[in-house]
């Protein structure tokens, strides 16, 4: 197999994971057709470093539907944020705003950590029903994230734009954190997903083998 071609095909898929990713960062949008454009590319390397052949064909089409998943991966990555963020700004409303106003001034007036279970269940940070059901790993959990942003709420008391903006970014930021970007790229698949895929591993092939 011509190794130079191989090479050619390998930075073609490099680099067209690499524009996905970096269209998906730029308009904050996953472009579905960019895969025909990877299929070209990788295709393309190989063809321009004389590849040919049903071998390299085959090759080129592997390269490109790999090349094509990462891409895909990297633009569920950049763009996913964005929209998790636009949801949520619409959901988030002046009542929560008081609601969590009201409880970062509760917790002032707690005296010692044993009030916190009672807290939790007041407040509903927790599904139990009263402070006896509350877990001892659901209070760490509390004291972990919770306790700093009740305290600096009471300390900043930050308007409701500023808080809103604040609370976006910490859901978005623990949603993205458990986040498996392969299965969230499968999830997100749809039909011009697989048409586009399709194109770039028919393009991917046809130009790695030299076919007409």
């Amino acid at each position: 197999m011509n190794i130079k071609a191989t090479l050619g095909a390998l930075i073609g898929a490099i680099l067209g994971a690499a524009i996905w990713g970096a269209v998906a960062a730029w308009t904050e949008y996953e472009w579905g057709f960019i895969a025909w454009i990877v299929g070209g590319l990788v295709g393309g390397g190989a063809m321009i470093l004389q590849g040919s052949g049903t071998k390299m064909g085959v090759l080129c089409a592997i390269l490109a539907l790999g090349s094509i998943f990462l891409g895909k991966m990297w633009a569920v990555k950049f763009y996913l944020p964005g929209e998790i963020h636009k949801e949520l700004s619409t959901q988030i409303e002046r009542d929560d705003y008081e609601e969590a106003r009201r409880d970062a001034e509760d917790f002032t007036k707690l005296t010692t950590e044993t009030q916190y279970p009672e807290f939790m269940v007041t407040h509903d940070f927790t599904d139990a029903t009263s402070a006896d059901e509350v877990s001892s790993e659901e209070v760490e959990d509390f004291m972990h994230y919770q306790v700093p942003r009740l305290v600096a709420f009471h300390q900043e008391q930050p308007g409701f734009e500023t808080w809103r903006a604040t609370e976006v970014d910490h859901v978005v930021d623990l949603i993205m954190s458990d986040v498996s970007l392969a299965e969230a790229a499968i999830d997100s698949l749809g039909i011009f997903d697989a048409i586009f895929a399709l194109l770039g591993l028919a393009t991917a092939y046809k130009l790695g083998a030299g076919v007409d």
